[in-house]
């Protein structure tokens, strides 16, 4: 399997958080027309998504991501048509991004 990877990076207050707790939403809901559905989590406890995802239901601010820690979330998923994807997310706070510019070094474990 071909291995898809995303990196979603913003700077701070930008929305990524959020855009991943209603994503992380959408593949948990029972909707009969979604067209994708998780096989399963790597790298990542569903206590951090169900946490995020039930603060952007209540309408309330979802938590801003820990500067030093930061999240790996890898979903795999699978299309309506079979087709297997690796969902890659670094979760890094808005702050991390920003400095990567100021330092024009980016840091990989």
């Amino acid at each position: 399997m071909e291995r898809e990877r995303i990196l979603l990076m913003g700077l701070p207050d930008s929305g990524k958080s959020t855009y991943i707790a209603a994503f992380w939403n959408y593949v948990c809901s029972n909707d009969p027309h979604k067209k994708l559905h998780l096989k399963s989590l790597q790298n990542c406890e569903h206590e951090y998504l169900n946490n995020i995802r039930d603060q952007w239901l209540s309408c309330k601010t979802v938590s801003r991501t820990n500067n030093a820690v930061g999240e790996q979330i890898i979903m795999n998923l699978e299309t309506s048509g079979g087709d297997l994807i690796t969902l890659d997310v670094p979760d890094f706070s808005g702050e991390a991004f920003r400095s990567h510019f100021e330092q024009r070094k980016w840091f990989v474990d």
